[in-house]
């Protein structure tokens, strides 16, 4: 799950929560100001039909990989036995493979949906970070998408208060006090500095500061202006001359969800999903919702047709921005999804008060859920014995500014629907692994929802009542421009006061976000010019009062448009005309 870690005693989350989100909410607002976000240069944005643009894996490399016993837990135990699941890796097509079998194997109709996206090649002996007069080498990994340093940069080691030219920054208790890394690297570039080392225990990210450096990898897929590291024990080298290479390039990645569905046309759907993209083996982030998933389309698998059917989703990307449900969303629409299970860490031992997996007791669960399902989810899952908290889906919206799931997409589409989730203190490191599952509660979270889904299959759910709509187009102009026009309408009510975003992405590497402004009529517009031959997907995005709406369409640019060659900047100290 694309989320923050937590440690400590869980009798203190509400209050961690609670300053988690002021934290959050502080960096969205100064997110809003920042208007591009320009992706590193790479082979394959220029030529995406080179051969050295592409890493190539193949099915021929992979593990003859199977389920030991059909349950939650065998399925649990397959996925990790895919080994570590990075979206674009050798090892994920591996798990696509094992678990489109298996879905297959219960009759469901079975797809796998490709897409492209900036694959990230983060391979050991690509980068680290040394200090120099000692040649001590600082367990490191890279800001994901950070520029190369070609081969390597050097530097004194400072805090952001003391940059000099030449000068790497440490970011420490938060990103930049809370504001948007990529505007804040953008500002230091601009005072001198050449790169950035991040402190791995940044609040609220991973306050011990364990020592995986990769745990903080989530926070920093930002396209920053300069290169960067998260580094263990990076405040030791505060005032010291630091060595950080980084030859770490983006390539044309793919990335697949695997789409099972009940055969035949149905009117409506119950989508089921879970995320198969982890970091390290990913037993309960996001193995757990995964494994749940395939237990329940086993569970279903000989249910009568109705005029409702089932689709169950392992989605690829989640933790790189909800890559994989954003594509299937853009393909599939919500219009047919009459309601959703969202599975993202369903199920862990409580390893907050224990230090023995044998003796932990299972951790209390989060079920979120809309409005119009709120009784229907405590009387089905009543009968799982771990303790539940029930919260509505909008509180999650307010921690973050939006849901950290794949449930994202559908929610802010009107979407009725339950989101589960277990607070953990391993997931997004090593230990994410078996030794915190629990086989029996699994199993009773896969049969609940199994319960779940059925009725919510059989019955009428209501969308929300005079919900936000939202009305996006765009259209390629005579001058190689693309425009957006954006209509809101609330009940009666179409001049609906909002500050639309058109986030513009190639191939899902955002490129720049584009403000619409308010035209006649009650319209928002706005342009974009597309430098690229390929793929462009576009999100527009608006919020009117505490209701967001969401749409992506796409766009298959053959003709790009040639960059205008900047003006050189005058130097003011010199003067000029």
């Amino acid at each position: 799950m694309l989320k923050w870690n937590r440690n400590g005693k869980f009798i203190l989350l509400a209050g961690l929560i609670f300053l988690a989100a002021l934290g959050v909410r502080a960096e969205n607002k100064e997110k809003k100001k920042y208007q591009v976000s320009e992706m590193p240069q790479a082979l394959y944005l220029a030529n995406p039909a080179s051969k050295d643009a592409v890493l190539e894996f193949s099915l021929d490399a992979c593990p003859a990989l199977s389920p030991k016993a059909d349950s939650a837990y065998g399925y649990e135990e397959l996925l990790t036995t895919a080994g570590e699941r990075r979206s674009g890796s050798q090892d994920m097509l591996c798990a696509v493979e094992a678990v489109r079998k298996v879905l297959a194997r219960f009759g469901y109709q079975v797809t796998v949906m490709s897409y492209r996206f900036p694959y990230y090649n983060t391979d050991p002996g690509l980068y680290r970070v040394v200090e120099k007069e000692s040649g001590k080498v600082y367990p490191s990994f890279p800001l994901m998408y950070s520029p190369d340093t070609a081969p390597e940069i050097s530097g004194k080691l400072v805090r952001p208060g003391s940059i000099e030219k030449g000068d790497l920054v440490f970011v420490s208790g938060g990103i930049s006090g809370g504001r948007s890394l990529a505007l804040a690297a953008r500002d230091w570039q601009k005072q001198g500095a050449v790169g950035l080392v991040l402190d791995p225990g940044m609040f609220p990210f991973n306050p011990e500061g364990l020592p995986f450096p990769r745990s903080i990898h989530s926070a920093s897929y930002h396209y920053g202006a300069l290169p960067g590291a998260v580094v263990q024990d990076a405040s030791k080298l505060i005032g010291k001359e630091v060595t950080l290479q980084n030859q770490c390039r983006i390539y044309a990645g793919r990335g697949y969800n695997v789409i099972a569905q009940t055969p035949g046309e149905f009117d409506s759907y119950i989508l089921v999903g879970g995320h198969l993209d982890s970091w390290y083996q990913g037993g309960l982030d996001d193995g757990s919702g995964v494994a749940a998933m395939m237990r329940i389309a086993e569970l279903l698998k000989n249910e009568p047709a109705g005029k409702t059917g089932f689709i169950f989703a392992a989605f690829d990307g989640e933790e790189l921005g909800l890559f994989g449900s954003g594509y299937f969303y853009q393909k599939f629409g919500a219009a047919r999804i009459k309601g959703m299970l969202n599975l993202d860490m369903v199920s862990v031992k409580n390893n907050y008060f224990y230090q023995d997996p044998a003796r932990a007791k299972i951790m209390p669960k989060v079920i979120s859920v809309s409005p119009e399902l709120k009784d229907l989810a405590r009387a089905t899952f009543s009968k799982i014995k771990a303790a539940k908290f029930y919260t509505g889906v909008q509180w999650w919206r307010s921690l973050y500014g939006e849901l950290p799931t794949d449930y994202e997409w559908f929610y802010t589409s009107g979407v009725p629907g339950v989101f589960i989730y277990t607070p953990d203190k391993y997931y997004h490191t090593p230990k994410d692994t078996l030794t915190w599952m629990d086989a029996d509660d699994l199993e009773g979270v896969s049969r609940a929802g199994a319960d779940l889904v059925k009725k919510m299959a059989a019955m009428e759910i209501p969308r929300p009542k005079d919900s936000l709509e939202m009305e996006f187009s765009f259209l390629r102009q005579d001058d190689g421009a693309v425009a957006f026009d954006l209509n809101l309408k609330k009940g009666d009510h179409t001049h609906l006061s909002a500050k639309p975003l058109v986030y513009c992405y190639y191939e899902h590497g955002l490129e720049k976000k584009v403000e619409l402004k308010r035209g006649q009529g009650g319209k928002y517009r706005g342009s974009f010019s597309p430098l690229y031959r390929g793929e462009y997907q576009f999100l527009a995005e608006a919020t009117v009062g505490d209701e967001s709406r969401k749409q992506i369409q796409s766009m298959v640019i053959e003709n790009p448009m040639k960059e205008a060659k900047k003006e050189p900047e005058k130097d003011s100290k010199k003067g000029g005309n």
